[in-house]
């Protein structure tokens, strides 16, 4: 009766150790939290998120966790690399842990929603466009 509880608990450790991050990674990380939030960052943990909308993972990476120092209203911060579609070279994302953003999940549900609406707004300027050059045409 205890072997499944043994096994149980050297897969999640297995889990655990697979998703921490390399010192290059989070020295790297800490970088991008300076130059976009202004504020100096020690790591605490890597944690693994995945986001699922009706039985689709949008989203499945690790995110890192991060402590602010001297930040006014956020005591954390989270971020992450990820390939950039257009471009297909790597791009880094760092989120203040401000509400609505207070966990890795919501920290990548709140860059999923500014990606899906920057999408959007490009998407239809690219219309009006379209239709500008279309009125033109007549």
């Amino acid at each position: 009766m205890a072997l499944p509880l043994v096994v149980a608990k050297i897969q999640v450790t297995l889990r655990v150790v697979e998703t921490v991050a390399s010192k290059q990674y989070i020295h790297e990380l800490k970088q991008v939290i300076l130059r976009l939030h202004n504020v100096s960052a020690r790591w605490v943990e890597s944690a693994p998120v995945e986001i699922v909308y009706e039985d689709q993972t949008l989203w499945r990476g690790t995110v890192e966790v991060f402590e602010v120092i001297n930040h006014p209203k956020a005591k954390r911060a989270y971020a992450w690399s990820r390939l950039e579609p257009e471009s297909e070279r790597t791009g880094f994302v760092a989120v203040l842990e401000i509400p609505p953003v207070v966990s890795p999940e919501t920290a990548v549900k709140t860059s999923l929603a500014a990606d899906a609406k920057e999408m959007l707004r490009k998407a239809m300027e690219d219309a009006a466009a379209e239709i500008a050059r279309r009125n033109q045409r007549n």
